[in-house]
């Protein structure tokens, strides 16, 4: 008998009860569609049930994709890589798929891995070798994620980071940090969702049983490990009973490695503002956070934050200071998330505090800095605000339309757009972006109008050629998206 994967597409409604007692149920109550991933077996391990004491995971869970501030946390190795792989999970297949997941993380890397440590551009194809292991992992997972709609995703052999396939990037991981469990189960449990046949699935059991089993100086949590026993136990039906006796008992693991050197702050439920967030009321950021920075490296700051500097509210004041446009002012906050410098939320903070500094307010208290309004910013102030706020999710909705500190993007965006000049380039772009980017939660198709506006003045517009490309690549993948949904729906 030969086992063939089912798309979990093709499953909606259902649910799946493996054999050995603990049932993998359609997520409804996710409020995005009842899925119950059946058919990839890497799917139905949802390792992140292990995790749900984390409260990254479950904001991942809720949301079901990535913010920039999550993703530079998955990526960052204070986070243990059990810990990175299981937020990753709680993404879903529906979620990677809908989001665009692996499109986000792969821009992400390449951004970074495209610079070299002087911050000159080096080969924009940006190949396996050059992850390094939590790199892989995390990439490898989401496509792993990304295979139940497209089990061709696993086997997959490229060099190039955009046709990597699955189990290629979780072997670069497995060998970059053998003693890293998540890898070897990450990538057993991608090896078991491939087609198999009766005696295939009896080696891929073992070779599960051996994954969870062998914990490492980096294991995994010992009920993630019982979960992926009890998807092995129901593959090897076919195995000579010599063969599983060793796996009889119980598993044992030493515990897993604990978070070093990163201490997140709790999370309240409010956003850069202090204020509350709702459902809803909040953005991910995607063709905003295309790496257009690349076309700005001739200019100093721009150069200094790539080659490894730390941005803070002095060096963007200077900025403010010399930008009478805004591009640059754009150039460096892009270029400080997306290299890592800071967080997003920390890079709105530090917008907020160089434009409080602008206006002499950095010492006043509280009461005094909350009166400084949009009215009094300038076009680039204005804009840097916006810009800084949406990288960050700001809420979509302010409590006070003139409060700078409280207002929204798209507030933001349109008081720059009445003070910039003419000769401003990247204001007009980002500001159409942040609309598609808002439009794009709603549906995927939702922004395919506004989608040929931008492309159409990205491409009139006087941008650097390594700032238009990444902007029409982000906005070809906005496309793909909706021509894919266009045809599900077929």
């Amino acid at each position: 008998m030969r086992i063939t994967l089912v798309p979990a597409a093709a499953l909606v409604g259902l649910t799946t009860i493996l054999s050995s007692g603990f049932s993998v149920e359609a997520r409804a109550d996710r409020g995005r569609g009842a899925s119950t991933y059946g058919g990839l077996v890497a799917v139905r391990a949802q390792l992140h049930e292990a995790y749900t004491d984390m409260p990254l995971v479950q904001e991942v869970r809720n949301s079901s994709a990535l913010t920039i501030v999550q993703r530079e946390r998955v990526l960052d190795t204070h986070l243990p890589a059990d810990r990175a792989l299981a937020v990753i999970d709680a993404i879903s297949s529906e979620g990677v798929r809908q989001n665009n997941v692996d499109r986000f993380v792969t821009l992400g890397l390449q951004a970074r891995l495209t610079l070299g440590l002087s911050g000159a551009l080096r080969k924009r194809d940006v190949g396996v070798g050059d992850l390094d292991a939590r790199q892989a992992l995390v990439l490898g997972w989401v496509r792993t994620l990304a295979a139940a709609y497209d089990p061709s995703i696993l086997s997959r052999n490229s060099r190039s980071l955009d046709g990597a396939g699955a189990i290629q990037l979780l072997e670069r991981a497995a060998q970059a940090a053998p003693d890293d469990q998540a890898a070897r189960v990450a990538l057993a449990l991608a090896k078991a969702s491939v087609d198999h046949d009766d005696q295939q699935a009896c080696d891929l059991a073992i070779g599960l049983q051996t994954a969870a089993r062998t914990g490492g100086s980096a294991a995994i949590r010992l009920a993630a490990a019982e979960r992926v026993v009890q998807l092995a136990t129901t593959m090897q039906g076919q195995c000579h009973p010599s063969r599983t006796s060793p796996y009889k008992n119980p598993v044992q693991l030493p515990p897993p490695q604990p978070e070093t050197g990163y201490a997140p702050p709790a999370d309240t439920g409010n956003d850069v503002s202090g204020r509350r967030r709702g459902p809803g009321n909040h953005t991910i950021p995607f063709v905003m956070i295309a790496p257009f920075f690349k076309g700005y490296m001739d200019d100093a700051a721009v150069l200094r934050i790539a080659q490894r500097a730390r941005l803070d509210e002095y060096g963007l004041e200077d900025v403010l200071k010399r930008d009478t446009v805004g591009d640059i002012t754009l150039a460096v906050i892009n270029a400080s998330v997306l290299m890592q410098r800071i967080s997003a939320d920390d890079n709105a903070d530090v917008a907020w505090l160089a434009v409080l500094r602008r206006h002499g307010l950095t010492d006043r208290g509280t009461a005094v800095r909350a009166t400084l309004a949009v009215s009094q910013l300038t076009g680039v102030e204005a804009l840097c605000l916006a810009y800084a706020y949406a990288l960050a999710g700001r809420s979509l909705t302010s409590d006070n339309t003139d409060a700078a500190q409280t207002a929204a993007p798209q507030q933001l965006f349109a008081r720059a757009r009445q003070m910039l000049p003419a000769n401003a380039v990247l204001g007009p772009v980002m500001a159409l972006a942040h609309v598609i980017d808002l439009e794009r939660m709603s549906g995927l198709c939702q922004a395919a109008g506004k989608v040929d506006a931008l492309r159409f003045a990205i491409n009139k517009a006087t941008l650097p050629e390594a700032a238009r490309t990444p902007l029409l690549e982000a906005l070809a993948t906005v496309d793909g998206q909706c021509r894919d949904a266009r045809g599900a729906a077929r």
